[in-house]
């Protein structure tokens, strides 16, 4: 946050206290305090002679800097503010998801839906089964499962299961298998009650 300028002398970038900056609108002493936390993260990096870059997605300051500085362009819309530089660019990275058409992306949505329904379901008939029909559980299965995969991944991310390749997967079959066992444990209670009512 701040100007490549600053960086470079080691001072975190201010406004004048009164004026409205063009980053968000803020006030310049919200400015002045966000870029002085940033700075205070910084700052201590100086001594290890780090490579600082500016991208111009995420600063104004870069067409600016990038005219005046051509030798600094390293990639399309990616400039060295410090660091070594051999005056190379890198070509644009390729999206690995690919351009995606309209039902493909309308199939991976429902798909989207599909899972978190499935993962939710156990998981709103065991925790508000007793309370729901089966219209209302449908209707909140995949509020739940996303609710659920997230505290899931939370907690067996925690506990060391990394959340990439293929233990990603692992993460919603525990998730979605902790649903069900607990949605069969409901189920299995109220048929054991239910039975006892009519004896």
């Amino acid at each position: 946050m701040g100007t490549p300028e600053d960086y470079l002398a080691q001072r975190p970038t201010t406004l004048p206290v009164d004026q409205v900056g063009p980053p968000g609108g803020i006030s310049g002493a919200a400015y002045n305090a966000i870029s002085g936390a940033y700075f205070s993260r910084v700052a201590p990096t100086y001594p290890k002679h780090p490579i600082a870059l500016i991208l111009a997605a995420a600063n104004r300051a870069f067409v600016q800097w990038a005219g005046g500085h051509r030798g600094s362009l390293v990639g399309p819309g990616v400039a060295v503010v410090s660091g070594p530089t051999d005056g190379r660019s890198v070509p644009a990275a390729v999206n690995p998801a690919g351009p995606w058409s309209l039902p493909g992306l309308a199939g991976a949505a429902l798909g989207t839906l599909a899972i978190l329904a499935v993962v939710g379901a156990g998981w709103a008939v065991g925790l508000l089964g007793p309370w729901l029909r089966f219209p209302e559980i449908a209707a909140m299965a995949p509020a739940v499962g996303a609710a659920a995969l997230v505290m899931g991944g939370v907690l067996l991310d925690l506990a060391g299961l990394s959340l990439a390749g293929w233990q990603a997967y692992a993460v919603v079959a525990l998730v979605a298998a902790g649903g069900w066992a607990l949605a069969a444990r409901v189920l299995k209670r109220s048929r054991r009650v239910g039975s006892v009512a009519l004896q």
